[in-house]
């Protein structure tokens, strides 16, 4: 899959925020809810408070496309 390589490249694993290293799932997230063809992420809390969110509540996004079978998502 395309997006796959695109956020396997080492310099769009770190948040643009904070500067974290990411997860594979933390990209994924970030490209489910903001769109393909990112150019930089977040980390799962920077995400949240860039959508007004809680970290808790995307967790809990990432468990249920897991679970629908989305192929961005690896399971853990």
């Amino acid at each position: 899959m395309v997006w796959l390589k695109s956020i396997d490249n080492n310099e769009l694993r770190h948040c643009k925020i904070c500067k974290k290293e990411l997860e594979h799932n933390e990209l994924a997230i970030n490209e489910k809810l903001l769109g393909r063809g990112l150019v930089s992420f977040y980390c799962l809390d920077c995400l949240a408070d860039y959508l007004d969110s809680t970290r808790e509540d995307l967790e809990r996004m990432t468990q249920q496309f897991i679970q629908e079978g989305c192929l961005r998502f690896r399971k853990n």
